[in-house]
């Protein structure tokens, strides 16, 4: 009986771990993703299936809109992005240093940028 029990725990465990890839995804990279950096504010990336991306950045009155292209590189759960940028103020350091030039890691269904979790985007969806 005891075996039954464990045996009948292993399986959702085991499904849970079939289902998800590599880099603990559940769900593809195309999608909605949010960032909190401006509380205020509503910050979105959307990652579309045709390899471009749109930025929307929303505060009050105020919106501005980015675009680009993005490439992701499944073996290493790697996102290279062209042309992501910053709509919202960040510290001077974020911008020298250039993180978004940066590769990002599409992980647990996000997209984070190591060592700089407040500027990364989070699943909307």
């Amino acid at each position: 009986m005891k075996n039954i029990l464990l045996m009948l725990g292993l399986i959702p465990m085991l499904m849970g771990c079939i289902s998800r890839d590599q880099c603990n995804n559940k769900k593809p990279i195309e999608g909605i993703y949010k960032n909190t950096f401006v509380k205020q504010a509503e910050n979105i990336l959307i990652i579309k299936p045709d390899g471009t991306f749109e930025q929307v950045f929303t505060k009050d009155s105020l919106t501005k809109k980015n675009h680009g292209t993005w490439e992701f590189f499944k073996e290493s759960c790697d996102v290279r992005f062209k042309n992501l940028i910053f709509l919202h103020d960040v510290p001077s350091e974020y911008i020298r240093d250039e993180i978004y030039k940066y590769p990002a890691i599409h992980r647990n269904d996000d997209i984070l940028f190591i060592d700089h979790y407040d500027v990364s985007f989070y699943r909307k969806e």
